[in-house]
């Protein structure tokens, strides 16, 4: 929204808040007087593993409604065998019911070419869920070859998700991926939040203080002249 040659710097703002080493590479390369401090987010503990097996049920988060369908109409148009498998679109449901329903599902699908972070991977991963997913236009810190199926081609998500389908048919999902999801989830808990966001509270006072004494010590050479 901003216009061209305009900077938030323009606007007051000198600090921002984001939330991956990667975010704050991207805006210092935009903006590169800013202070950029980095507070991880928190990927809420009602989502867990359920002991429960997972049905035959493909959640899927895409930015664009539009995304949703041309997957889903794709998948079912190239893959009639897999008729019975269903799609739960997973925009605008409440926290609990989005909980819920991932306790359910057999494999999450994400597509957000603009994702600043992405928690939708993340709450799937702690909920024991696997995740395909499009790789957005910047790679969250998060995202490894190991903890999910990933590609840089939106057309082939439908083929990722015949294969994996195929391989949780089988029970065949290696437990090493389950393994790395749980590895990923790790740093993401509310206590990493709080030191983070008391780090940048510390580092604001201390610049304050900075500042207050820098401007006492001009007030007092300037008296003393």
């Amino acid at each position: 929204m901003l216009q061209p040659g305009v900077q938030w710097i323009n606007y007051g703002y000198t600090h921002v808040i984001t939330t991956s080493e990667i975010s704050k590479e991207y805006i210092l390369s935009v903006f590169p007087d800013l202070n950029v401090s980095i507070i991880p987010p928190t990927i809420s503990p009602i989502f867990k593993n359920s002991d429960k097996p997972g049905t035959p049920l493909v959640a899927i988060h895409t930015r664009e409604p539009r995304d949703t369908m041309k997957i889903v109409k794709t998948f079912y148009a190239r893959y009639p065998q897999f008729k019975w498998v269903t799609f739960r679109d997973m925009r605008g449901m409440g926290m609990e019911n989005f909980a819920d329903t991932l306790q359910d599902v057999a494999v999450g699908v994400w597509v957000d070419d603009i994702s600043g972070f992405g928690t939708f991977p993340l709450e799937c991963m702690k909920s024991g869920v696997p995740v395909i997913g499009k790789i957005p236009n910047l790679k969250p810190e998060w995202l490894a070859e190991e903890n999910g199926f990933w590609s840089y081609e939106f057309n082939q998500i439908v083929d990722v998700i015949n294969a994996y389908m195929k391989t949780w048919l089988e029970d065949s999902v290696p437990t090493t991926l389950f393994e790395k999801m749980e590895e990923t989830v790790k740093p993401y808990t509310l206590e990493n939040k709080k030191e983070g966001v008391q780090t940048f509270i510390d580092g604001l006072m201390k610049e304050k203080e900075e500042e207050l004494e820098n401007a006492i010590n001009k007030l007092t050479v300037n008296e003393e002249n």
